[in-house]
């Protein structure tokens, strides 16, 4: 019972593997799910920085659309070298102006004018700008004639910027308590300016100062965050949808593989349930062919006395004709149980299985003689071709004799009478060994070729021969050619004969050598 033995110990283990990877699927499916969580996390963080830059890139070409707006109209004022307006309460003479001698004018039916620079036209249109749009502008410098354009911290800093090459500065802060983008660029001195800034000693080219946009973020922020309050529920939708999918399959996985765990255990308690069936059937059938061989044998040799005649001529032919009945029927039971015997002991693992290195020619010549008596009543000529070079073999020599002697038998059996069997043995160019018995018998039918190894299947290969046997030979032919890592190979065709071959692994002939 050791191979049984082992079998149920791999079996037990695979269900031991089983279980345990059975139980580290809820680990892993917490690791999967805190995988997946950071995954969705960190893909919602990273579209959350998108949406945030691409709010901060809107706004900031809003700015510099608007900032372009404001230097186009700029540019127009200087190139027509102000303008004049009627004075009112909300555009006074500018004071600042009180050095131009034209600054104030009367046409000729009596209208007074007043002159706006274009630095007075700028700041009037984007107060109006920002009461209209929200979008704050300021034009301011280092230098200024009018103290109310004079530069708060940021734009110092803007300035100085400028001063040293750079041509855009932008920055989020908050004015009156609101979140703003502010963006600035640098404005330089032209030769429209020098009438109301000449003064100042700014030359042509160089920096005058620059012109601010305040854009309001708050729509801005509230698209933002509407955007992202949808892509938080998508988000999550997917993240939930991402957790059931994982636990379902973490469920599905349990489930198989706690299927799969019972499974072994039914398996090894099957195949423990049939290795002791197994066990005690070879134990039966041991202690039954003992009980039957002893009285078999004493029922043979009995009849063989009084077939023999040996205490005396029996008168009555009859007497003598049972006797030779009882002594057939008797020997062929006996052959019929050690047919079963020995099955029972290869499928029990208990055959005895002693390797040695062999001559193939000596066994086939010896189990010729076995069947020659047979061979000789039917006159059935058995040939040994090709025997006339010694071949090793590696193996248990009493099974091949077993092997080749059941060969002979059932070759013998299914020849009519005037036939011939033919046995060779050689080396193929792999190394194999094969032993090859080939008979002109009746034949076996294709369809019977499946099952004719399988136990019990005794096939009646002609409707006219009544053969007597378990149909056992063949089986256990089979099953000592795989003891052998061999193979047992049947060609044969309906009253024509049968080929057998025995085919050992070239591993058999180099251990052989």
């Amino acid at each position: 019972m050791a191979t049984g033995d082992t079998s149920v110990t791999e079996v037990r283990g695979k269900s031991d593997a089983a279980a345990a990877t059975r139980s580290q699927i809820p680990h892993f499916a917490v690791l999967g799910m805190l995988g997946w969580t950071l995954i969705v996390a960190a893909s919602l963080l990273w579209n959350f920085r998108n949406i945030d830059q691409q709010t901060l890139s809107l706004a900031t070409e809003k700015a510099r659309s608007t900032w372009n707006k404001d230097q186009a109209f700029r540019l127009w004022a200087t190139r027509h070298g102000g303008l004049y307006v009627r004075p009112n309460r909300r555009t006074p003479p500018n004071p600042y102006l009180s050095h131009l001698a034209d600054r104030d004018i009367t046409t000729t039916d009596g209208q007074a004018l007043t002159i706006m620079n274009p630095a007075y036209m700028m700041r009037q249109m984007t107060i109006e700008f920002e009461e209209i749009y929200g979008i704050k502008g300021k034009i301011t410098g280092r230098v200024q004639l009018n103290p109310i354009n004079k530069p708060d911290p940021w734009e110092s800093e803007a300035l100085a910027m400028f001063e040293n090459g750079i041509t855009e500065v932008t920055a989020q802060a908050h004015i009156d308590g609101s979140p703003y983008l502010r963006f600035m660029k640098p404005v330089f001195m032209e030769e429209g300016c020098l009438s109301c800034h000449g003064h100042l000693g700014i030359a042509v080219g160089a920096v005058r100062g620059g012109v601010s946009v305040s854009v309001p973020l708050s729509p801005y922020l509230a698209s933002t965050a509407a955007t992202k309050t949808s892509l938080s529920a998508t988000h999550g939708v997917v993240w939930l949808m991402g957790l059931c999918l994982i636990g379902l399959f973490a469920f599905e996985t349990h489930k198989r593989w706690t299927e799969r765990e019972e499974a072994a255990r039914a398996l090894a308690w099957a195949k423990q349930e049939a290795e002791s069936a197994s066990a005690a059937k070879s134990e039966f059938l041991a202690h039954m062919s003992h009980e039957l061989r002893t009285p078999l044998n004493s029922i043979i040799g009995f009849s063989e006395v009084l077939v023999d005649q040996m205490f005396g001529k029996i008168e009555n032919p009859k007497y003598n004709e049972y006797a030779r009945d009882i002594h057939a029927a008797s020997s062929h039971l006996l052959g019929v149980i050690g047919d079963i015997l020995d099955l029972s002991k290869i499928e029990a693992g208990q055959l005895d299985f002693t390797e040695t290195t062999f001559d193939i020619a000596t066994v086939l010549r010896d189990c010729r003689l076995l069947v020659q008596g047979m061979a000789k009543d039917k006159e059935i000529r058995v040939d040994l071709p090709r025997l006339n070079e010694p071949l090793s073999l590696y193996g248990s020599e009493p099974q091949v004799r077993q092997i080749v002697v059941n060969l002979f038998s059932n070759a013998v059996k299914y020849t009519n009478h005037g036939g011939a069997i033919e046995a060779e043995a050689f080396r193929l160019a792999d190394k194999s060994t094969v032993i090859r018995i080939k008979d002109t018998g009746v034949g076996i039918a294709a369809e019977h070729l499946p099952i004719i190894t399988e136990p019990f299947s005794k096939v009646r290969r002609n409707a006219f021969v009544q053969s007597a046997g378990t149909g056992l030979g063949l089986t256990i032919s089979k099953k000592l050619m795989e003891q052998h890592g061999g193979e047992i190979h049947i060609a044969s065709e309906v009253g024509v004969g049968t080929e057998i071959s025995l085919v050992f692994p070239p591993e058999r002939t180099l251990q052989a050598a």
